[in-house]
């Protein structure tokens, strides 16, 4: 489950989750405490992390060296990175994106509006 999170083949990944969901939570080999979505984060295997949180991953599990997956995307440059939660009877996900991108231009390099670097 890890090789498949890491290669981002989210295909792979649902067919052993759905043989085996307890792999959602198994720890790599290679990493002490490190799960699929830590590979995935670590990786930057979008459709991957994508796929793990909707099958209910926990973001809150720190791998050995005390970082969440989220953490680890930062990490690893991957800066790209939001936790959202928000009332769905306030505003609706699609609400959200729209002002998201009214302000974010997702193609300008290190750059948004006012902030740089």
């Amino acid at each position: 489950v890890h090789e498949a999170a890491r290669r981002n083949d989210v295909e792979e990944l649902r067919r052993l989750l759905d043989l085996r969901p307890e792999l959602l939570e198994t720890e790599s080999d290679g990493w002490p405490q490190e799960r699929p979505l830590h590979t995935a984060c670590d990786q930057g295997s979008l459709e991957a992390v994508c796929y793990l949180l909707d099958r209910g991953a926990g973001i809150d599990h720190e791998d050995a060296d005390r970082a969440t997956p989220l953490r680890r995307a930062c990490i690893k440059g991957h800066a790209e990175v939001v936790r959202i939660a928000f009332d769905p009877q306030r505003i609706s996900y699609r609400e959200i994106l729209e002002v998201f991108f009214a302000i974010h231009d997702p193609t300008t390099l290190n750059r948004q509006g006012n902030d740089v670097g």
